[in-house]
């Protein structure tokens, strides 16, 4: 007998040898890490490589259990410090776990069932000690509530000796998002649509060109409320199809965020109520890079090729489609860039896509209507067609007696004004109320337009030049432009041979 227990003492000597060993390639490993890969922290890297391997678990803090042999581990060297034996596993603990995921995808929850006669000494989840619950008829029931996909090891310790884990593996929760198909997108707008997630402060990637294969019997929804980041890689959204008669129509419904580098098709077709744009019904945040081809049309006011309203920024951006104006009898605020803008910013924007205002007034080339704000280094190339008084080559109309000041500067227009004339602005088409500040505009002398009406005062430095002139004055017009190129048969690369924008070279 007595030589039996020094054979199993011997055997238990060699596992835990064994164990030990596992464990220093372990650490010596991460001791490389540590000095070769800058995502590399003493917490959460350690652990998640500890527990990659086969029977290892990190336990509560610093303690790992190698196949049922405890060691203390020094984690910022790191090395293996004291060995506390080995544990022995208590299979009358009973655990059983399983994972729901919450229906915006931000979390989930572990739900876990401990059955267990005797009493339990603690729970701990990757480490991590949890309030042991109140027992009922055997068993312990709890909910864990965790915002990181990963293995989550379960380990109960009892007051008698010994332990049981379990280990589950939550893989659903999404933060950032990657779109690679129309399901993706779909998912994603519908995670927005149906749920309180806004996607703040996390990123939405487009990984490739998207087929949204829109019809009349396919309509595309929205997006309502958009508070993150959408990068959209520079792929094209294409196939977008919306005919609605509700207001905040585009793309997205409504952004807080920032959505950048993304193209709507030329195939694509969005009309709605009031406040209809190409990218967004109404943009609060900031949008950049983007270019809209689609079709844009509005039955009442507020439309643009980007935005029908903006509160927000517009920045390297520019319109290629149609945009229609609404009837509204009033105003319809029509725009290449956007219908309406609120104390808000364009910047570095430009239209070549032909704007068409079925009444009324307020058209621009780049704005309809703005209530304080700044428009900057802008053009407008696209012919504007105003079946009725109001249009414009930039801004149309700066708004009533109290609102703020318009700054304009930098921007010039050569797209052809058609329809009524005697209300257009080479620039700007009314400043009644004197709210604009003009710096360094400037329109073709052939295009159609006036010095405009109600202040033409407000239209100093909007100077009409003859089409030589006009195609000279990149560096007039400032560091945001550069010349066109010219092809080897003679056409022009980007803009006719007038200046374009700095970031036109880059696309």
């Amino acid at each position: 007998m007595e030589s039996c227990g020094k054979a199993s003492t011997s055997k238990e000597k060699t596992e835990e040898e064994t164990a030990k060993e596992r464990l220093e390639l372990v650490l010596i490993d991460l001791g490389m890490d540590k000095r070769l890969d800058t995502t590399y922290n003493e917490g959460d890297y350690i652990n998640k490589r500890i527990e990659e391997q086969e029977g290892m678990t990190v336990l509560e803090g610093n303690i790992v259990s190698v196949d049922g042999w405890k060691f203390e581990i020094d984690r910022s060297v790191p090395k293996i410090g004291k060995s506390f034996g080995k544990e022995d596993l208590n299979t009358a603990i009973k655990v059983e776990a399983n994972v729901t995921i919450s229906n915006d995808y931000a979390k989930a929850t572990i739900n876990i069932e401990i059955s267990y006669e005797g009493e339990i000494a603690s729970i701990t989840i990757n480490g991590e000690i949890l309030e042991i619950p109140e027992k009922a008829d055997g068993k312990y029931t709890f909910n864990v509530d965790v915002a990181d996909n990963g293995d989550y090891n379960i380990m109960i310790n009892a007051k008698e000796g010994g332990f049981n884990q379990e280990k589950v593996k939550v893989s659903e929760i999404i933060k950032d998002m990657y779109i690679y198909n129309k399901a993706d997108m779909e998912k994603f707008r519908d995670i927005i649509n149906t749920t309180d997630r806004t996607f703040e402060n996390n990123t939405v990637y487009v990984m490739n060109e998207i087929y949204l294969e829109g019809s009349s019997s396919n309509q595309w929804i929205p997006i309502k409320n958009f508070e993150g980041t959408f990068e959209g890689n520079n792929h094209t959204i294409n196939g977008i199809y919306i005919d609605s008669s509700e207001n905040e129509i585009g793309f997205f419904k409504r952004n807080n965020g920032t959505i950048k580098d993304v193209i709507t098709s030329k195939d694509s077709y969005i009309k709605g109520n009031n406040s209809v744009g190409g990218v967004v019904g109404r943009n609060n945040g900031t949008i950049e890079h983007v270019v809209n081809k689609a079709k844009v049309e509005s039955t009442s006011y507020m439309v643009g090729g980007i935005s029908g309203f903006n509160y927000g920024e517009i920045s390297q951006s520019a319109n290629l489609g149609e945009v229609l104006g609404g009837s509204n009898e009033t105003s319809s605020f029509t725009g290449g860039i956007c219908g309406r803008m609120n104390n808000g910013r364009i910047e570095k924007c430009y239209n070549k896509g032909t704007l068409t205002m079925k009444s009324s007034n307020t058209i621009g080339g780049i704005i309809g209507l703005a209530q304080g704000g700044i428009i900057e280094n802008c053009y407008n190339n696209g012919i504007i067609i105003a079946f009725g008084p109001g249009g414009s080559g930039i801004l149309s109309y700066t708004g009533g007696a109290s609102e703020p000041t318009v700054y304009v500067t930098n921007c010039y227009n050569i797209g052809k004004l058609q329809g009524e004339t005697h209300l257009q602005g080479g620039i700007v088409g009314n400043d009644e109320n004197a709210h604009m500040k003009a710096t360094n505009n400037y329109w073709l002398d052939t295009c159609g337009a006036s010095v405009g009406i109600g202040r033409p005062s407000g239209n100093t430095n909007a100077v009409p030049k003859t089409e030589a002139q006009m195609k000279a004055l990149a560096s007039t017009l400032g560091e945001a432009y550069t010349n066109d190129i010219q092809n080897e048969d003679g056409t022009w690369k980007y803009n006719d041979g007038y200046p374009i924008l700095k970031w036109q070279l880059e696309n």
